[in-house]
């Protein structure tokens, strides 16, 4: 039964249901029982009528007080359908074959005074179906019951084929879905009186597993059979989508172990079909950018691919790390109020957490330096450009010979010199990136009393810290420099 206190949420199971049952009446697969015996639906061009009971809402809401007209508008009516099933008869005339009867009960009164509502027990049903108009003509009469407050076990019997007809009752479940009870021989139809399609249940599936994404990253896996116990679907719907969701996901597969399909994770560092390109190692992948007899323009452009499926990794990284921990955050609050037991198995889990979270840490590091050397690449590649002595010339004509010349293109040389020489270095946090932290830090604590602007540079010394100074070119050598205008070349 769906437990809530939300009255839109009763009044959107009655829309549902309605709509759902409005559209089988136009699906040939829809049969119910008639004089002719069982016949499809859709033939008999049956006639609609629609109600529900929105003036006795506003009677009880006016009984306690409630004149509330946003509460009203959210509230559920108690819709019904009526749908009369007939055939034509001696040329003009039309026989009356059958009838279909859709009546919603909500917890009306429950919902007004904020209170939990109470499954509808054997006795209200029978009170309910009572309390609807006989059929007219001595037609066989199919009723679809719907309560959003669920049904009590032993209100379920009276879902069943008697005398006066076929009775079906229909509930929401806690897991999102629809519990449909009727007669065993009538499967059929009560699959198809079920407002969850296919694709709803498929939805749901991939929800759950995205929720418990933490079991995968600890390497438990998640089993058909208790996925479809929790979400209280098939275990083929769910088998044939924990396929599908390893297929659309990389890193993870599938097995059949002991009678169940387990979804489960291959690896962590597994590439991406979007983010590696090659399937080849990176190293390799690198130094074949370098080996291609292209121009820079495409080398950059397939660097700057490969630091794109990088960083996606890395965010799927980030992304594990932060699921772990709010695992790891569920798992604690429960630690107090568990048993002996419980705060073992408890203690436990927590520890592979962390240690989980300790080799996702190790592969963010592995992706840094990564992306640090696509980065690098690309940059020596992007200034060589720039200093391209072909594209110089053209500045050599307008500017001439001068000495602030020959000065620039000693910088860009240097330049050059230092960021072809730039290497990992070790798996420590970078200065830099440490400042920046130590000053977040001290901002965020509590006794805090100076601010320090975001930014400001703080730079290593061999005395120890302090602000960056001016970094200047190395002066160009006597030699090396050409001589002032009118001067005369030696010898």
């Amino acid at each position: 039964m769906a437990s809530t206190l939300d009255p839109s949420r009763h009044r959107g199971y009655e829309q549902t249901l309605i709509e759902h049952v409005q559209k089988l009446l136009t699906d040939p697969r829809f049969r119910l029982d008639t004089t002719d015996g069982s016949r499809a639906v859709a033939p008999l061009k049956p006639a609609m009528t629609l109600a529900d009971h929105g003036i006795d809402l506003k009677r009880l809401m006016s009984q306690m007080n409630l004149p509330d007209r946003r509460l009203e508008q959210s509230m559920p009516t108690g819709q019904t359908l009526e749908a009369t099933l007939q055939r034509k008869a001696w040329f003009f005339f039309t026989k009356t074959v059958g009838h279909l009867r859709v009546a919603c009960v909500p917890p009306t009164r429950e919902l007004l005074d904020q209170k939990p509502s109470h499954p509808m027990t054997a006795a209200e049903v029978q009170k309910a179906l009572a309390a609807l108009p006989p059929p007219l003509g001595g037609a066989p009469l199919t009723t679809i019951l719907m309560c959003s407050a669920g049904f009590t076990l032993e209100a379920h019997e009276k879902a069943e084929r008697s005398t006066q007809g076929v009775t079906v009752l229909i509930e929401p479940n806690d897991a999102g879905g629809w519990n449909v009870h009727g007669p065993s021989e009538l499967k059929g139809l009560l699959d198809l009186l079920d407002p969850e399609t296919e694709e709803m249940r498929r939805q749901r599936v991939r929800d759950f597993i995205e929720l418990n994404s933490a079991d995968l990253l600890s390497g438990a896996g998640l089993s058909d059979d208790r996925v479809a116990a929790r979400l209280q679907l098939p275990v083929p719907v769910v088998e044939n989508e924990l396929r599908s969701y390893a297929k659309d996901n990389a890193g993870l597969a599938t097995r059949r172990m002991d009678g169940r399909i387990v979804l489960y994770r291959e690896g962590s560092a597994s590439p991406h079909a979007d983010a590696g390109g090659l399937n080849m190692p990176f190293w390799e992948r690198v130094k074949n950018i370098f080996r291609r007899s292209e121009s820079d323009e495409s080398k950059i452009a397939r660097l700057a691919a490969e630091r794109a499926g990088l960083n996606q990794q890395r965010e799927r990284a980030y992304g594990d790390i932060a699921t772990v921990e709010k695992k790891e955050g569920e798992l604690a609050g429960g630690f107090a109020t568990a048993t002996a037991l419980a705060q073992r198995r408890i203690a436990t889990e927590i520890s592979q957490l962390r240690k989980e979270q300790s080799r996702r840490q190790q592969l963010l590091d592995a992706l840094d330096k990564k992306i640090n050397i696509v980065t690098s690449a690309i940059h020596s590649l992007e200034l060589k450009k720039e200093v391209d002595p072909e594209k110089l010339r053209r500045f050599e004509n307008l500017v001439g010979d001068s000495e602030e010349l020959d000065e620039g293109l000693a910088t860009l040389q240097q330049m050059d010199e230092e960021a072809n020489s730039m290497v990992v270095g070790p798996s420590e946090i970078p200065d830099d990136v440490a400042s920046i932290m130590a000053e977040l830090q001290s901002k965020a604590a509590p006794d805090a009393t100076a601010q320090t602007p975001l930014g400001a540079g703080v730079q290593k010394t061999s005395a120890g810290t302090g602000p960056a100074a001016a970094v200047t070119p190395p002066a160009i050598p006597t030699a090396q420099r050409r001589p002032d205008r009118g001067q005369a070349e030696p010898g």
